[in-house]
């Protein structure tokens, strides 16, 4: 969620108080946030320009590709759309931004195979799904907070399935075991993903149909947990195709995200 306050304040911040925005130099400042980008376009359209002093955008819309937020993490395709941006005009003028009310977004992303990779070996996104492991359904009974993650792999295969590959190694004694999950993700609500018919092996063995229950209970993302933090988002897509995955979603962003910034 971290990026997406990032384009928040950037969307916000392109409100110039002598009343006058320009896309290029909104464009470089998201350029500023982010890592780097193929191509980055940025547009804000508002009218009548009045509006800006007092704090209102009618629309602003970000577009690239090959997009890292951080290093090692890349989105091959972004697009962003916030409209009705309301901000506090005497923050304004005093240069800090402080949102009037919810900033709501639009969200349309292409992940491919070969990044979805790359970013599985950066260290951020390493720690976040060692995080996520620890809050499986049945993580507990097999005792998963004892490993480590090591070379986590995605292969998506289309149909709304992939294969996660992933070596467990065992804190204290170094062991490793080899795990291999297929299955198909079903959106639920809007904010929780299941696996859907999945089959998991271990170093090679087939997990008995009856033992894979505990693991198919409950759900494996739930986008609620950002809730405490000031965002709420809904999946409104999630679609897996060979070699690449596409996922709409829409997020809103509240006031205090950027009073804690």
């Amino acid at each position: 969620m971290g990026f997406l306050a990032a384009v928040a304040v950037v969307l916000m911040g392109v409100v110039s108080p002598v009343n006058a925005i320009a896309d290029q130099v909104a464009e470089n400042t998201l350029r500023r946030q982010i890592y780097s980008a193929e191509t980055l376009a940025v547009r804000v359209d508002n009218a009548p320009n009045y509006r800006i002093v007092q704090g209102r955008v009618q629309r602003v819309r970000v577009a690239g590709k090959g997009v890292m937020p951080i290093e090692g993490v890349r989105i091959e395709q972004l697009g962003l759309e916030a409209e009705a941006i309301a901000l506090n005009p005497q923050a304004l003028r005093d240069g800090t931004v402080e949102l009037d009310r919810p900033l709501e977004l639009a969200a349309q992303i292409i992940l491919t195979e070969a990044d979805l990779n790359q970013a599985l070996q950066a260290p951020a996104v390493v720690d976040q799904l060692q995080s996520m492991t620890l809050q499986l359904p049945g993580a507990a009974a097999f005792g998963i907070e004892r490993y480590i993650l090591v070379d986590p792999q995605v292969d998506l295969q289309g149909g709304d399935r992939l294969q996660f590959s992933v070596t467990l190694q065992e804190r204290r004694t170094q062991r490793r075991l080899q795990i291999q999950v297929a299955s198909g993700l079903e959106v639920l609500g809007g904010q929780r993903l299941r696996l859907v018919d999945p089959a998991i092996q271990i170093d090679g063995q087939a997990v008995p149909t009856e033992l894979l229950a505990a693991f198919t209970r409950g759900s494996v993302v739930d986008l609620q947990r950002y809730a405490d933090d000031g965002f709420l988002a809904r999946l409104l897509q999630l679609e897996i195709r060979e070699d690449e995955m596409a996922i709409a979603a829409w997020v809103q962003v509240q006031p205090q995200v950027f009073s804690e910034n």
